[in-house]
């Protein structure tokens, strides 16, 4: 599954107000009370007198915005009295003229008009750029009306235990180049965050940036490409990037991109998407893609051999790592008795998933996944033919008898009187 929708920009907060507004509802106004408090990781005694701030949006489509204004005492507690509500509130804090972000506080009719306290925490500022790094990067191409819409979400870390804000004349801490021929950006709520500007065709991050591995998140779209559905672009990435996962909508395309290894396709609301990472990218590296559709004649069969591939890996899975059961004569499960056949499976299972990492990790080639693949499927169908044979038979499969199930290697069954299998001729 892809980590973020394609084609939508949420907040944490935004997405929490968004669907509350279908649970709040019209409905009487009344008081609703929030409380909390300010803290600061290494100095208590900054956070007394700093406004806090709780910004809301009521169930009236009519009402304006909801800001309501306090401050915290000595000890950083803050409380909120005569709050509209049914509402939804995001609560802030403005410390060293930075809005630090707290938490969420949502009131439903019918329900207590009081909400758990909120923490905030505030940190000191530093100008050390070092601490930053890009966690991780998600770039999403679509095909939409002609052209392709790419969807791009940035998570920048902070190693540090500081806020970390960057002089506007100063260089930028992150940089995030645009592709070559890139249409206007298209942005949540019509606007990037705070400290985060464009110029030419970077977009440049000087903070702040709070402490932690998702420090500062930056999510942009725009459209690239004309009319032809064959795609040739450059991704650069002039700054570090420790994980890139680049996904492309998959319409019956043929996709590269230099630099980063293929992975499991990825299926979101019914929609399938062609999967690439990369993993500890340098500064400085170029990734090239180049997305081509396939000719007409080859992708309904691609598109039905990837589906008979994917079918019979999840039919394999789940057959050798579940415990054998059928229904006996008397109705009741006969379970595999044998411990070993079923570490055997287990053995079995484990093996084909840490294939498919090393597949992904670059450690085997395709065509070495594939053989050691279909090596895998023929030892996990004798392993399955062997477990079905004790629980039709209830006797040990390493003895022989008249009603003993005959199994060819393949795993296709056989009579008792058969010389040759049916389904791949080996003499039995």
């Amino acid at each position: 599954m892809i980590p973020a929708t394609p084609g939508t920009f949420r907040t944490i907060g935004a997405t929490l107000i968004a669907l509350c507004l279908s649970w709040i509802g019209a409905g009487s106004v009344s008081a609703a009370v929030v409380e909390g408090r300010v803290l600061h990781s290494t100095r208590p005694e900054a956070v007394e007198n700093l406004e806090i701030l709780a910004l809301g949006i009521s169930g009236d489509p009519n009402s304006d915005t909801i800001e309501r204004r306090t401050r915290s005492d000595s000890d950083g507690h803050f409380r909120f009295d005569d709050l509209p509500a049914p509402a939804a509130y995001l609560l802030r804090a403005i410390f060293a003229g930075v809005v630090f972000p707290g938490g969420t506080a949502i009131f439903r009719p019918g329900e207590p008009e009081s909400a758990d306290p909120v923490v905030i925490h505030v940190f000191d500022r530093s100008e050390d750029a070092s601490a930053l790094s890009i966690n991780s990067m998600q770039w999403v191409f679509e095909r939409e009306a002609g052209v392709y819409r790419v969807d791009v979400n940035v998570s920048i870390a902070n190693s540090s235990a500081m806020m970390v804000q960057i002089d506007p004349n100063d260089p930028p801490a992150i940089r995030l180049p645009l592709p070559a021929g890139y249409s206007e950006l298209k942005l949540p709520f019509g606007k990037l965050p705070k400290g985060v500007t464009i110029a030419g065709e970077v977009v440049e991050v000087r903070g702040p940036v709070m402490p932690g591995e998702e420090g500062l998140r930056v999510n942009f779209a725009f459209d690239l490409g004309d009319d032809s559905a064959l795609l040739e672009t450059e991704l650069r990435f002039p700054d570090r990037v420790d994980s890139l996962r680049l996904y492309v909508r998959d319409f019956g395309i043929e996709v590269t991109a230099d630099g980063l290894h293929p992975a499991q396709p990825a299926r979101q609301d019914d929609v399938f998407y062609l999967g690439f990472v990369g993993f500890d990218l340098p500064p400085g590296q170029v990734s090239r893609v180049r997305i081509e559709p396939l000719a007409s004649d080859q992708a309904p069969a691609d598109g039905l051999i990837a589906g008979l591939v994917a079918l019979l890996a999840g039919g394999l899975l789940f057959l050798v790592g579940q415990p054998i059961a059928e229904a006996g004569g008397d109705g009741k499960v006969v379970r595999l008795p044998d411990d070993d056949e079923q570490r055997h499976s287990d053995a079995l299972r484990a093996a084909l998933r840490d294939l498919e990492h090393d597949f992904e990790t670059a450690k085997l080639s395709e065509e070495d996944r594939d053989r050691l693949r279909e090596e895998l499927r023929h030892e996990a169908a004798r392993a399955l033919a062997r477990e079905r044979g004790v629980t039709r038979s209830g006797s040990n499969p390493g003895k022989t008898s008249a009603d003993t199930l005959r199994v060819c290697s393949c795993g296709r069954e056989a009579r008792p009187d058969d010389r040759f299998c049916g389904g791949c001729g080996t003499e039995l």
